[in-house]
């Protein structure tokens, strides 16, 4: 009976060992919205970016619970519509100025990152050595004041930099180190500056959406709201903005319709502004 009771015991244990393990390696599955039979297409597609014949569409769909008022919640719905325009449309915009900073950085710097690296670190070593030689030419003058031959400061220049190469090696690498810090600091501050044009001219282009339908559910009387705007109209708005860089606005006209039509192929995997909320 004892051994009864063991062999229960830990047949027990191992099942629950077994049950764990296949717990903890079973992979987490997103839950996603169940699709609402009877619902208009739009409901059930969500907030995206689509192609309709010779259209580029930002649409904006979300949804109001039940408030009592039946007015007030068409409103919250058709305000959250507009809000998912903002939020899809400001992904998008935040692409085509990752894809401009990239084509920038591309244009600017060619695709030999080693040549502009070299180009970097001479004009360190350059900038190093002309003050270490217009530094030692200033003491010397100071200190032996007139009657110094150019040969003299010459002789003596060379000396003096063999004597403190260690240091000017040093000084050089620091200086290498400064100029790759300048280069980083440009590009982060040019893209926070291009990132926050870019958000004010999403908050400037939503008021450009315009509401479509709405659409009520009878079984939890949950009232959804559908409102989109045109990449037209985003163009011509940014077109016109003066607060942009002229090279921002020419890059958006050129190809924005390209990030869009490529975002609305690959929107799966590549971009998360689609993300159904």
């Amino acid at each position: 009976m004892k051994n009864f009771t063991v062999f229960i015991n830990t047949l027990s244990l191992s099942l629950l060992v077994v049950f764990v393990t296949a717990c903890a390696m079973e992979p987490v599955q997103e839950e996603k919205r169940a699709e609402i039979r009877g619902a208009p297409e739009w409901v059930n597609k969500g907030s995206t970016m689509l192609a309709v014949k010779d259209r580029r569409i930002f649409r904006g769909v979300s949804s109001a619970t039940p408030q009592g008022d039946m007015a007030l919640q068409k409103s919250i719905a058709d305000d959250k519509s507009i809000e998912e325009v903002a939020r899809v449309l400001s992904g998008f915009l935040e692409e085509v100025s990752n894809e401009y900073m990239d084509t920038g950085r591309s244009r600017e710097r060619g695709v030999n990152e080693d040549a502009v690296n070299r180009q970097i670190e001479d004009a360190s070593i350059r900038h190093v050595n002309e003050s270490v030689v217009r530094q030692i030419d200033e003491s010397i003058t100071r200190q032996y004041k007139e009657g110094v031959s150019p040969q003299f400061k010459e002789a003596v220049s060379r000396r003096i930099i063999a004597t403190l190469s260690r240091q000017i090696k040093e000084t050089v690498s620091n200086q290498v180190d400064l100029a790759y810090q300048i280069e980083d600091a440009v590009a982060r501050h040019f893209k926070e500056d291009v990132t926050r044009q870019i958000r004010d001219t999403a908050k400037r282009h939503v008021s450009g959406a315009r509401f479509v339908d709405s659409w009520r559910d009878p079984k939890t009387n949950t009232f959804w709201s559908y409102s989109e705007m045109d990449l037209r109209s985003v163009k011509s708005s940014m077109s016109g903005a003066s607060d942009i860089n002229v090279d921002l606005k020419r890059f958006f006209e050129s190809e924005a319709d390209h990030v869009f039509d490529r975002a609305t192929q690959e929107k799966e995997t590549m971009f998360p502004f689609f993300q159904r909320r």
